[in-house]
């Protein structure tokens, strides 16, 4: 399985609204592209430094790299085009490629 890693610290006065855009726009689509097979979203809970906001992690698991490819070509430069269009600078990111390791 492979795990799209976005990273995102999101200033507390968008916080419910940037929640309910990702919900709408990025998760759905994301689900909706086939090539997403399911998604967790997470908060990071241990976040001191961070008092403007909050961090949250979300992840997206394809079972390829080849769909994780197509998806991120075919589909993520708009949602990211969104995301910079309704919450400006209130929000940045960062996105890792991670692969399951199965433990014997």
């Amino acid at each position: 399985m492979i795990v799209y890693n976005v990273t995102f610290s999101v200033e507390k006065s968008i916080d419910a609204e940037w929640k309910k855009w990702m919900k709408e726009n990025y998760l759905e689509k994301a689900l909706n592209s086939g090539y997403i097979n399911s998604h967790k979203f997470l908060v990071l809970v241990n976040d001191q430094e961070n008092t403007d906001g909050k961090t949250y992690a979300v992840q997206l698991y394809a079972e390829s790299f080849e769909n994780l490819e197509k998806y991120v070509t075919d589909h993520m430069g708009s949602v990211f085009d969104g995301l910079k269009l309704a919450f400006q600078d209130r929000q940045v990111s960062f996105a890792t490629i991670l692969e399951e390791v199965e433990m014997i």
